[in-house]
């Protein structure tokens, strides 16, 4: 991943972080995460034709799992970043990973002002305290048409932006220049 879209997703996190917490004063836990990361993403290749961060995504049980950040965070007890801090706490005999947003304010200057809609519209349905992660992974599971393929053809598969496209109700012309500029971010982010 390129400098621009890895400072691009630290803030994402940062700032996803923070305003879970602010809305529902518990701390954001990776799963969480991950399916904040992931309709963000998915809308945003379903809607635009293009991903916000381009990450590499599997078809886990759970939904969708951003597979560079899930082997980051499971690498370390204590990731600490200046906008965030990972970390492992054992709560009713498991292991769960929380993301501890920094007091630091998050600045959005890397967002366009879609995609800033689009993550404040995430937190405003799942920033609710009575949303657990059950309810959250349904909603990735319903939304993300490409995590229903890759997982239907085999578990733990990786997910195909393309898919997201091509199983949209878009008109076929859509489609078409939606495939061309997915294709051309990720010749462009390659490099």
């Amino acid at each position: 991943m390129n400098a621009y879209y890895e400072a691009k997703l630290n803030t994402a996190i940062a700032w996803f972080a923070k305003k879970h917490f602010e809305r529902t004063g518990k701390y954001l836990t990776q799963l969480g995460l991950f399916k904040y990361l992931a309709l963000l993403e998915f809308r945003s290749v379903r809607e635009r034709g293009v991903p916000v961060f381009g990450l590499k995504y599997v078809a886990m049980k759970w939904g969708p799992v951003p597979q560079e950040l899930y082997q980051k965070f499971k690498k370390s007890s204590l990731l600490q970043t200046e906008l965030y801090q990972v970390k492992r706490i054992k709560e009713q005999n498991r292991e769960v990973v929380l993301i501890l947003p920094s007091s630091k304010e998050v600045d959005t200057n890397l967002f366009s002002p879609w995609e800033l809609q689009v993550m404040k519209d995430l937190v405003e349905i799942y920033g609710d305290r009575w949303i657990d992660t059950k309810i959250f992974s349904e909603a990735s599971h319903q939304k993300i048409k490409a995590w229903q393929k890759a997982y239907q053809k085999k578990p733990n598969s990786v997910i195909r932006f393309e898919d997201e496209i091509e199983g949209s109700d878009l008109p076929e012309e859509k489609k078409q220049i939606y495939l061309e500029r997915l294709a051309t971010f990720e010749e462009l982010t390659a490099l």
